[in-house]
């Protein structure tokens, strides 16, 4: 089993429900950064860990203010979005 951290993207809140929009696996001795933009109505960031290392993830986030992706940055994940009667 190897050590990796997904990026989960999905409309509910069960993770094995949700899509898999990137992951990151490697030892990286200095921070690594790199963005995915993920547009669904809930994310997940998921460590699947071995046991045999110390491993850790820090993250940040920004809330997407529109529904458009930004310009420069490609978008890693889009899910499907549940539009109501009175919404079309």
């Amino acid at each position: 089993m190897s050590d990796f951290v997904e990026f989960r993207g999905g409309q509910g809140l069960d993770t094995q429900l949700m899509q898999v929009g990137d992951d990151v696996c490697g030892f990286r001795p200095f921070p690594h950064k790199k963005r995915f933009t993920v547009m669904c109505t809930n994310t997940a960031v998921r460590l699947v860990s071995s046991g045999q290392y110390d491993n850790q993830i820090e993250f940040g986030y920004e809330p997407m203010l529109d529904l458009e992706p930004p310009i420069n940055q490609p978008v890693s994940l889009v899910c499907p979005m549940n539009l109501q009667a009175g919404d079309q």
